[in-house]
């Protein structure tokens, strides 16, 4: 993985509406979402889902992406995730999560970071350094703003 060309998309809130359920068929994708994937894939991008989750809610997330056919892969980040599986921020060009908690910490590790949520308002906490998208559409838009022009 090359730092210029990878995207971390947060899996809950981004990929999937934050859900307690374990049942996978009750997840509800974000609408657009594998669409948005499979473009920023085509301009040549490195597309990683990142998650917090561990243990059976793990589990049920990785099925969730077999299910779907999700072309991208699962990885997790922090601490307490499986070693083999983990991700460092500072690898990636662009971070995209609905929490803005896991933005704030992150200016400066990462070149871009994306609040993705339908709310119009960005709290002021991160409103200087971080760039909104209530749509995939809107998303992708915002992408091909900050990423290098080569994978626009």
């Amino acid at each position: 993985m090359s730092r210029g060309n990878l995207v971390g998309l947060n899996f809950d809130g981004v990929v999937v509406r934050r859900t307690a359920t374990l049942d996978v068929l009750g997840m509800p994708e974000v609408v657009g979402c594998r669409k948005t994937i499979r473009q920023l894939i085509h301009r040549g991008l490195e597309v990683v889902l990142v998650t917090s989750r561990e243990g059976q809610e793990l589990e049920v997330a990785e099925r969730f992406m077999k299910i779907f056919q999700f072309p991208t892969k699962l990885v997790g980040i922090g601490r307490s995730c499986d070693i083999s599986r983990r991700i460092s921020t500072a690898d990636m060009s662009v971070y995209v999560s609905d929490q803005t908690n896991d933005l704030i910490p992150l200016k400066g590790i990462v070149q871009n970071l994306l609040w993705f949520s339908p709310p119009t308002m960005v709290p002021s906490a991160i409103s200087s350094f971080v760039k909104r998208a209530g749509s995939h559409h809107e998303l992708l838009t915002e992408l091909s703003r900050c990423l290098p022009h080569k994978y626009k």
